[in-house]
Parts: C-alpha cells; sequence; structure tokens
C-alpha cells in the first residue's frame, strides 16, 4: 500500500481537533463516574494549646511531644481534605473542558448542563475566565455531603 492510498494528508491541526473530540466524547462516556467525591470537614482542635502549637508549627517552630497524636490527626484530616478537593477540581476542570469542546456537537452541551446542575448544583457557568475558576473552586470545596449519592445519569 502506498501513501497515495491511505487517503489525503491530514494536518496536525486537523489530528488535534479530532483527538481532543474524541477525548471529550470520552469523558462524556464517564459522567456517572465524574460527581463530586465527599469532601471532610476541617479539622476543629478542641485543645487550645494544640490550635496555639500548630500555629507556631506553621511558623517553623518544633511540635512539643504532647502534640505528636492530635497533631497526625489534624495532618491526615488535612491531607484528606486537600486530596478530595483536588480530585473535584480535576473532574470539574475535566467536563466543564468538554463541555465546551462540545459545545456545537448535537445535544452534548445541553446533557454536560444537565449532569453539572444535578450532580454539582451549578445551572450556569460564568463566561469571566476569573469568575470561572472562583465557582469551579466553590464547588470543588463543597463536594458532596457525606452519604449523599446525586444521581448523575444523563439520558
Amino acid at each position: 500500500m502506498s501513501a497515495a492510498d491511505s487517503g489525503p494528508p491530514v494536518s496536525l491541526a486537523e489530528m488535534k481537533v479530532r483527538d481532543g473530540d474524541v477525548i471529550a466524547r470520552g469523558v462524556f462516556a464517564q459522567l456517572d463516574y465524574l460527581g463530586p467525591v465527599h469532601v471532610p470537614a476541617s479539622y476543629a482542635p478542641i485543645n487550645p494549646a494544640f490550635s496555639k502549637a500548630v500555629e507556631e508549627w506553621r511558623k517553623g517552630a518544633h511540635l512539643a511531644d504532647e502534640h505528636v497524636g492530635e497533631f497526625a490527626a489534624w495532618l491526615e484530616r488535612t491531607k484528606a481534605r486537600s486530596k478530595a478537593i483536588s480530585e473535584n477540581e480535576r473532574r470539574l476542570n475535566t467536563t466543564t473542558w468538554a463541555q465546551d469542546r462540545l459545545r456545537n456537537e448535537g445535544d452534548y452541551f445541553e446533557r454536560f448542563e444537565r449532569f453539572h446542575l444535578d450532580a454539582w448544583g451549578v445551572d450556569q457557568w460564568s463566561d469571566d475566565p476569573a469568575e470561572h475558576s472562583e465557582q469551579l473552586k466553590r464547588c470543588a470545596r463543597r463536594g458532596m455531603p457525606s452519604g449523599q449519592r446525586r444521581d448523575v445519569r444523563h439520558g
């Protein structure tokens, strides 16, 4: 088979558009798995001495041995919260990118809108990039309440 038999040459720009659309459709196919994850509440220390010790630790001070246990619990809770927020941001960035990418492709856009409303509680994303970013961060931090599952099926 010669190069002439393989069809007309495809430009790099055309390949990027086609591949991006394929990826966006793949995101659409996975919407049932891209709703928010639970974001654990912030750790609220009860012990005022521990709160003060953490503030001093953030400034570079050594943490006293008496606070190590509570510090470990605080650190794990903080890491879990940060990980959940990051995952929610990733999911929102992915789905909003795919929604925009498929804006003019059939009813994909409307189905993404419905997904964002049902799963994330967003009825419209701002067109202003800074405000859109703030909306996304607020949604990611809110996540899904513990034990709650929203039906995010599209169709």
